[in-house]
């Protein structure tokens, strides 16, 4: 007998991991570390009953005192356990020691798991937004605990698995109470409500410390303070006018805090108001440069005045009339260089004037009409330019019968500038000229035949002298056994006798 007892103490010392009620379980034992307790107990069971000492088990199992788990106060309900009725617990026989065994070790899981549950929700903020729930599964973990280490394993059992549904419970409500907590957040920031907004924000991120929202509300909160200030100072400048200090504040606000709507909506109303009074500055200035007739002012200002508002009709008016002025201008000022260019006889830049004027605008009348007179006036004074730089050519006679009728040309213009005027008479003084004879002489060895190209043979001489015109001529001598000479020579209209001109054969073959 004192080995069934020695036996039923060992028995006894079998307890689960150790933890404190409130605190969490150490983690279960890992896979090979050792034997579990109860495959020992249950192999020396084994043993003893092969042995025939079975009837040691009431002694192992325990007294039926011991046996029988004394009414525990239920972890739901709070109220004791109704125990079994007296006859029915003196017929029922002792449990066996697998069912005593498996029921440990269930509650022993069980407690393992609420552990784990409990470890998961700590950094959830529970004593923030459910403090009482917290403790209620905080004090059931404990009865739990203190049911097994009374052997009462139905008791730690429905402990257990009241903190495991209440642990369950509060899990599914973290997200809800972190979004929450960021709505308030917003809804107290919008209203400036900072304080509010910091303590939502804080128990956001103690839900969850990771939560960007949460971050980004927690530091807008930090800075709304700072993000008023610039806007009061904002709002004072707008009403003083200072629209410029204005805006640098509200910009200020906004850099801040980019969400914060009315900074964004300030400085868009003073930006506004500073191009209202940017475009009403450009308008002044280009309707006024457009009263001076300074178009080129006023088209750049009515420029910068489309700029801030292309939809303004007045901006776009004013440019249009402002670049039909400078095309007025522009007329203006080519039709004065045509005008001074025809008193000047300078044919050819007044055509290009009048050309210059019909490409701006082609229903121009005028300055068609007077281009149609220019190039007429520009082609007779090239041609009477021609013909004084080669005055040599008058000496022909069709010449002369074109230069005749280019000088009857020329008199018919009326009212003739002074410069067509000398061009005429220094013709027909060219002209008169050129139908007076010139002495030339030529000298020769009275061997070589001496000849004249539009003038004749002259035969061999030692001199000759013949009366030519003006122009220029070619003399040829040829002579038996000797190279042929050519001499060229020029007889001018104002010039005294020409030569004398020597025509010999020298070279022989």
């Amino acid at each position: 007998m004192a080995d069934n007892r020695k036996q039923s103490d060992e028995f006894e010392r079998i307890a689960p991991a150790a933890w404190q009620p409130g605190h969490e379980p150490a983690s279960t034992p890992a896979a090979g570390r050792g034997v579990p307790v109860g495959a020992v107990v249950l192999a020396v069971l084994v043993v003893l009953a092969l042995a025939g000492g079975w009837w040691l088990l009431p002694g192992v199992i325990g007294d039926d005192e011991r046996m029988t788990e004394t009414p525990a106060e239920s972890p739901v309900t709070g109220r004791p356990a109704e125990p079994e009725a007296s006859d029915e617990a003196a017929a029922t026989p002792p449990p066996d020691a697998d069912a005593l065994l498996a029921r440990r070790q269930s509650a022993q899981s069980l407690g393992e798991e609420l552990a784990a549950a409990r470890e998961s929700l700590a950094g959830q903020g529970l004593d923030r937004w459910a403090p009482e729930e917290q403790q209620r599964m905080a004090d059931l973990a404990g009865q739990g605990q203190e049911s097994f280490e009374q052997r009462e394993y139905a008791a730690a059992e429905e402990a257990f698995r009241a903190g495991l549904s209440l642990a369950t419970d509060l899990d599914s409500r973290v997200d809800t109470e972190l979004a929450a907590a960021l709505e308030r957040g917003d809804e107290a920031l919008a209203d400036n409500r900072i304080d509010e907004a910091a303590a939502a924000f804080d128990l956001a991120l103690a839900i969850d410390g990771d939560n960007a929202d949460a971050r980004r509300g927690a530091d807008r909160a930090a800075r709304r303070e700072e993000v008023l200030t610039a806007m009061r100072q904002g709002r004072a400048s707008e009403q003083a006018g200072e629209l410029d200090a204005a805006r640098d504040a509200y910009r200020q606000a906004r850099s801040l805090d980019e969400a914060y709507q009315p900074a964004g909506e300030a400085v868009q109303r003073v930006e506004n108001a500073l191009a209202d009074r940017r475009f009403r500055s450009r308008m002044s200035a280009g309707l006024a440069a457009l009263d001076q007739g300074d178009f080129a002012v006023a088209r750049s200002a009515f420029a910068k005045a489309a700029q801030i508002r292309p939809d303004a009709a007045e901006a776009t008016d004013g440019l249009a009339e402002a670049e039909a002025g400078l095309e007025r201008a522009a007329i203006e000022r080519l039709r004065q260089q045509a005008r001074a260019a025809e008193q000047a006889e300078q044919w050819s830049e007044a055509v290009a004037a009048y050309e210059a004027m019909l490409a701006r605008d082609a229903s121009l009348t005028e300055p068609r009409e007077r281009l149609a007179q220019a190039r007429e006036m520009a082609q007779l004074n090239t041609r009477l330019n021609a013909h004084l730089e080669q005055p040599d050519r008058l000496s022909d006679a069709g010449v002369r019968e074109v230069v005749n009728q280019l000088l009857t040309r020329a008199r018919a213009v009326s009212d003739p500038g002074p410069r067509l005027q000398a061009r005429i008479t220094r013709l027909q003084t060219a002209l008169a000229q050129a139908s007076q004879p010139v002495t030339v002489r030529l000298q020769s060895d009275n061997r070589t035949r001496v000849a004249v190209y539009h003038v004749g043979e002259l035969g061999t001489f030692e001199t000759h002298q013949l009366t030519l015109t003006p122009g220029r001529y070619t003399a040829v001598g040829r002579c038996e056994g000797y190279r042929d000479v050519r001499r060229e020579f020029t007889v001018a209209a104002d010039q005294a006798p020409v030569g004398p001109i020597e025509i010999r054969c020298e070279e022989r073959l």
